[in-house]
């Protein structure tokens, strides 16, 4: 039985979702959870620090409490101006240690292919807002945050590469 973890990575509203093999386009059948720690501008190294720790820690509990079988991390933006790309890029490291020490290794989805797998062709603006108005529009809880449906678009990636049930556009032959 195969438990995909999604993980949108952010030092203030990371983004976990457990996607069990019959969720079966069940929405209320999938886990999700986001933890955000807010720091001061001046917040000294330790203090960031243990902030990524706090984080790392975080998804690796939820990847246990859902015997997680494989884990998503989405892609780093790779264009456009990103504010606090080192920090982000450090925190996915420690992640995919923190899963490692456990015997999990986190793959990477792709950001514009896991996108892709949902919308098909992508919009040329206004992709994360239309992602996730489709994604609400197929049936995921209101409730769920921006980073709760990122973490969902990489375990569908992930769902998709293990030949799982997930979503998927129709691609025209």
């Amino acid at each position: 039985m195969q438990v995909i973890i999604g993980i949108d990575l952010s030092l203030t509203g990371l983004g976990l979702c457990a996607l069990p093999p019959d969720w079966d386009l069940v929405w209320s059948r999938i886990a999700t959870e986001r933890h955000g720690i807010p720091l001061r501008k001046d917040a000294t190294a330790a203090e960031r620090g243990a902030r990524i720790r706090t984080l790392a820690d975080a998804a690796h509990r939820f990847c246990d409490r859902h015997h997680a079988t494989a884990a998503y991390i989405e892609g780093y933006p790779v264009s456009g101006r990103v504010y606090g790309l080192p920090a982000l890029c450090e925190l996915g490291g420690v992640v995919r240690a923190t899963l490692a020490s456990s015997g999990l290794v986190a793959e990477t989805a792709p950001l514009s292919t896991a996108r892709k797998l949902v919308l098909g062709k992508l919009p040329r603006r206004d992709v994360k807002h239309i992602l996730h108005e489709t994604i609400r529009s197929m049936g995921a809880p209101a409730s769920w945050s921006g980073d709760e449906l990122d973490a969902w678009v990489a375990a569908n990636y992930g769902a998709s590469e293990v030949g799982a049930c997930c979503v998927a556009h129709e691609v025209a032959a």
